[in-house]
């Protein structure tokens, strides 16, 4: 770092110019980013060696500064909306901070006069000055500001109202982002491209208020703390690459910046999340070529932050390997910590919060190792989707692996910028999230996304009904998802898409399976639901003007015109010599209230089930085919919070079984056949045959099908308790339909 303060203080300093650039010459370049690169450099060489040259050179900087100002020239903050508040404005007030004893009083004057005219064009005139919190733009004027107001205090009347006015808007801002809005999970709502540069400044401002007045805001909320943790699970298997649901412009998508976990290890440090951010920052893999730039944080950081001896504590021993994000309720699995794991992330939010989001409610990604497998096909750029040409920056919801909705206009805003149905007026409304070491499970209402503001249409008229979707991950790469879609008219466009890396062409389709093989991985996708699927290999193309094709998608949709599409698909990641999943089948309930899968994998098999209709059921009767000698797997969403009595083939097999607070209910169970889950306390032969709470026609049917053998045997339909269904139950169903007592017994 000397020997670019020592180029440096040899530069002659240019008059401010918004994008004049010049060899050997200090300028405000891009955005203020020249001034600000110069005045850290010099200014830490000044405080470190008390070369005074180095001080001089700052204070020219701030001259050409307040040339400008004198001149009525307030493009070094205005330019770009007031983005330059993150670069100009700081680089005044670190300037003026550590190059204070340089300075004579009129460039201390005309420095003050300089931040104040430029805190008053911001304030009345920056974009998001005001917030939310959650926009990038609004970190830059928090910091920038910020410090300005600290460093010229005693030599700016006005300092003590820049430095309130901020630290009012932290507090009402900031904080309610992090303790009940979208931060409160530590995610960066702008994905890991702006989002950890935003972090960064937000942690440095609190940093600036203790450093400035000794107010520690790092130790007394645990902003740092929620931040970090959740950096461990948006860095893929890889160790390099991040998750990618925001705008990735520049030269490479995807590769998790340095910046913020080295910044993160020196804020937390003697705490074990500093010694975890210690550990992340210094294994970091080498991210493909080129891309090192971004994961490199620049020598200055390296100089204030970084401290090769400060304790790391590897965090993959002991942390789970499923993580839900609160707030922005995301939620993250992989198989293990291994460098090969599958790893996906689920966005199970519709809520929107700032301009450089992806329209992703509902979006699935899997990757496994270094291979990306089914993924976000508005953010890619070359073959590959980490760089190269051309590229791909959109942020509409068809590029994402969701439903994709078209009304035609009729409810729903149409143009380029609402491709696939989304907004950004939508509101979480998560329903159930359950992580365990074998399985993860989540259900969400993604209906918002696809809503207008009341101002313009009233919800009532809304065109899609309801868009619910369920994801279960079930260990060994297999995942399902069950969606629920209804819309007000059949006529309207209701299609499922998910998006496969391009590197090795288009998935191959066959029937209802589709595969794709990436590296060292494949990934399988099959259609269990809609019976009579539609399915076609779709190219992603750069935009409506350059068909280039960018990724692939298959789109699924109904052959049956109605107003319903339930779907269900089963994914597999796994090795690329695998040529077929196993078999995979979808279940349905007797009485129809649950529907779901059964995996017959080789060694464990899989069976999930989900409600029908949404509703929480009291009981389920399913048929489970596998060889007796292996150990399925059960996994049961949707039911009432509970215990529950399990039979497999009229025999009780398991006791006292819990649901949890979720409504997931799990097992395992050695052999196939007929199970039949009933809630405990509640006899398993009562009459109430489909478990409603009621007796009626419905469960005659059911009694019927059991007795001539076109139902699986349930004991609720066997009132005798002879362990078969017959003549004899029939009558005794029919009877308590009547409003008759169920007889029980012999």
């Amino acid at each position: 770092m000397k020997g670019s303060a020592d180029k440096m203080v040899t530069y002659t300093v240019a008059p401010f110019c918004v994008s004049c650039t010049a060899t050997n010459t200090i300028t405000y370049s891009y955005e203020g980013g020249g001034w600000y690169d110069a005045v850290h450099t010099l200014g830490l060489a000044y405080q470190v060696t008390g070369n005074t040259a180095y001080g001089d050179k700052v204070a020219q900087i701030l001259q050409a500064a307040n040339a400008a100002t004198a001149a009525g020239n307030l493009a070094p903050i205005s330019t770009d909306s007031g983005y330059p508040s993150r670069a100009s404005a700081l680089a005044l007030a670190v300037g003026f901070d550590w190059a204070y004893d340089r300075l004579d009083a009129a460039t201390k004057a005309a420095t003050a006069n300089t931040l104040n005219s430029w805190y008053d064009w911001a304030k009345a005139n920056g974009y998001q000055f005001s917030g939310p919190a959650y926009g990038n733009y609004y970190g830059g004027h928090l910091l920038g500001f910020g410090v300005a107001g600290y460093a010229t205090r005693g030599d700016n009347t006005r300092s003590t109202e820049i430095i309130n006015a901020m630290r009012n808007s932290f507090n009402t801002v900031v904080v309610p982002a992090f303790t009940s809005g979208g931060f409160v999970g530590g995610y960066p709502v702008e994905s890991y491209n702006y989002g950890p540069a935003h972090f960064a400044r937000t942690l440095l401002y609190m940093l600036a208020v203790k450093t400035a007045t000794g107010e520690d805001l790092l130790a007394s909320t645990n902003y740092a703390k929620l931040i970090a943790r959740n950096l461990l699970y948006n860095l893929k298997p890889n160790r390099w690459q991040s998750t990618d649901e925001g705008d990735f412009p520049g030269d490479f998508t995807g590769v998790m910046p340095g910046q913020l976990p080295l910044v993160l290890s020196y804020l937390l440090q003697g705490t074990i999340e500093g010694e975890w951010m210690q550990y992340y920052y210094n294994n970091l893999a080498t991210p493909p070529s080129g891309a090192a730039s971004v994961q490199t944080p620049p020598l200055r950081d390296l100089f204030l932050f970084y401290d090769p001896a400060r304790p790391q504590t590897d965090y993959r021993l002991t942390q789970p390997t499923f993580f839900h994000s609160p707030g922005d309720n995301h939620v993250y699995v992989r198989s293990n910590w291994a460098d090969t794991a599958v790893y996906a992330s689920v966005a199970a939010s519709s809520a929107w919060y700032t301009g450089h989001e992806v329209r992703k409610a509902g979006h699935l990604s899997i990757q496994r190792g270094n291979d990306y497998l089914l993924v976000n096909g508005g953010q890619w750029k070359g073959s590959t989707g980490v760089s190269g040409s051309p590229d791909v920056m959109a942020n509409t919801s068809d590029r994402t692996n969701t439903l994709f909705f078209n009304d035609f206009g009729d409810y729903m805003f149409t143009g380029a910028n609402y491709v696939g149905g989304q907004g950004v007026w939508g509101s979480d409304n998560t329903l159930a999230y359950e992580g365990t070491g074998t399985y993860t499970y989540v259900k969400t209402d993604l209906s918002t996304a696809y809503q207008i503001p009341t101002g313009y249409k009233p919800t009532s008229a809304r065109s899609l009904w309801y868009f619910y979707r369920s994801y279960a991950y079930l260990g060994d790469g297999y995942f399902i998802l069950f969606d629920r879609i209804r819309a007000t008219k059949s006529s309207y466009t209701k299609k499922l898409y998910f998006h496969f890396n391009r590197v090795n062409g288009p998935p191959v389709l066959t029937g209802n399976v589709a595969v794709s093989k990436v590296g060292s991985s494949a990934l399988f996708m099959k259609t269990l639901l809609p019976t009579s699927p539609v399915m076609a290999v779709v190219a992603d193309p750069v935009s409506a003007t350059d068909a280039t094709t960018m990724t692939y998608h298959v789109e699924v949709s109904d052959a049956v015109s109605a107003t319903d599409l339930n779907g269900l698909h089963v994914f597999q990641a796994t090795d690329s010599s695998v040529t077929a999943m196993p078999a995979t089948t979808e279940i349905s309930s007797t009485g129809g209230n649950m529907v779901g899968a059964l995996i017959s994998d080789a060694t464990t098999p899989r069976v999930v089930l989900f409600s029908t209709d949404g509703a929480k059921q009291i009981s389920v009767t399913y048929s489970a085919d596998y060889q007796s000698s292996l150990t399925g797997r059960h996994l049961i969403a949707d039911l009432v919070p509970g215990t529950y009595d399990v039979y497999r083939d009229a025999v009780k097999l398991l006791t006292g079984v819990s649901a949890s607070p979720q409504g997931v209910l799990s097992f395992q169970a050695t052999g196939g056949g007929n199970y039949t889950l009933t809630y405990s306390g509640v006899s398993a032969t009562n009459c109430d045959v489909n478990g409603d709470g009621s007796v009626d026609v419905r469960d005659v049917q059911l009694s019927v099908n059991m007795a001539l053998g076109l139902a699986a045997y349930d004991p609720r339909g066997d009132p005798n308790q002879d362990g078969s269904v017959n003549v004899v139950d029939v009558q005794r169903v029919i009877a308590a339909a009547l409003g008759n007592a169920c007889v029980i017994g012999p």
